[in-house]
Parts: C-alpha cells; structure tokens; sequence
C-alpha cells in the first residue's frame, strides 16, 4: 500500500497580495472571510490575556436546510421584501429577529468589554486586486443602525491590523500586535 504524501506548509505557494494581510495561503475567494474569521480569533487568544475581554462569534451565516432556517428565523417575512435602507423605519424593521431568534444581519462576533461594554465586529473580505472587497447587506447595514442607535460600537473589519486598531482603540491591553508578524511588545 502506498503511503500518502504529507502536506508540508513551508513547500505551499505563497499566498497572493491581497490574501497576505491576513495570514492564510491558497485561500479560495469565497472563504476569505472564514480564514479572517479565524485569523482574528486565533490573533485576541495570543494577544489578549485571559480575562482582560471576551470574543465570541455569532453563527448566523451557515448553509442550512430550509426546515433548519424556517425554525431559527422565523416564517418568511414579505412585508421585508425591498424594504427602503435609506429610511430609518425601515432600517428598524429589518432588524427583528424571527423563530428562535436568529437575526440576519447581526455582526460577525462580539467583544465583550470592562466595564459593561461592547463592540459588535462585521467582517468583510478586503480589497483584492482579484475583486471588490465586500460590502454590507441591507440586513447588516439595519443591524450597524440599531446597534448604533442604542449606543453600541459597531466596526467592519478587513485585516487582521485593523481588528488590533480595534482592540488598541478600545483600551485593550496586547501581548503581541499584528504587522505581518507577531511579536511581543
């Protein structure tokens, strides 16, 4: 029996411009996201001490089954349909949660802070010289409204430097800091 070759990290081609930022390789465009995502928890777990704040992501954005998605977010809502995002009424009816709550739109993660505070966080792939970067919903844009409107920070992040500016800006201590390598300051 042949054995199967090994995946070596260090033989992988590099990672194209507009995906070094973020420090993945051989990202697929639709999954650029993802790995922010999961570039952005694994920088606060080495950055942040424990305790100091909590991060936490809010799965709203998976493929589901549609007898899944009538459940978590409710019926579906024709009234919605089109719904004018340049108004505020409208904007404040797309952010309402249906089924067992689930709300399209909500941000990607939440960093709980001293104090009684919080930042909502919206991912976004960025810029590429492969495509646009992207863009807030309509349902995302209701949710950056209300949140803001009740007095809640809300931030799109596109690079791994940007969330640190977030941490930094929020008065988080950081062990290490972003800049294409992490090192201790």
């Amino acid at each position: 029996m042949r054995k199967r070759p090994q995946f070596d990290p260090r033989k992988a081609p590099p990672a194209p411009p507009w995906q070094q930022d973020i420090g993945v390789r051989a990202v697929p465009p639709r999954h650029i996201e993802s790995a922010l995502q999961r570039g952005v928890i694994a920088f606060f777990n080495a950055a942040v001490a424990p305790g100091d704040a909590l991060l936490f992501a809010v799965p709203n954005g998976e493929r589901r089954d549609p007898i899944t998605a009538a459940r978590l977010s409710g019926p579906p809502r024709p009234w919605l349909q089109g719904a004018d995002t340049d108004d505020e009424r409208g904007l404040l009816q797309l952010a309402r949660p249906g089924g067992e709550g689930v709300l399209p739109g909500a941000a990607d993660l939440v960093l709980l802070l001293p104090g009684g505070r919080l930042v909502l966080i919206e991912l976004k792939r960025p810029k590429s010289a492969h495509g646009r970067p992207g863009r807030q919903s309509p349902m995302q844009k209701a949710f950056a409204f209300v949140a803001g409107r009740l007095g809640h920070d809300y931030r799109v992040v596109t690079t791994l430097d940007e969330f640190g500016a977030v941490l930094e800006g929020a008065g988080v201590r950081l062990r290490v800091r972003t800049g294409g390598m992490m090192f201790p300051r």
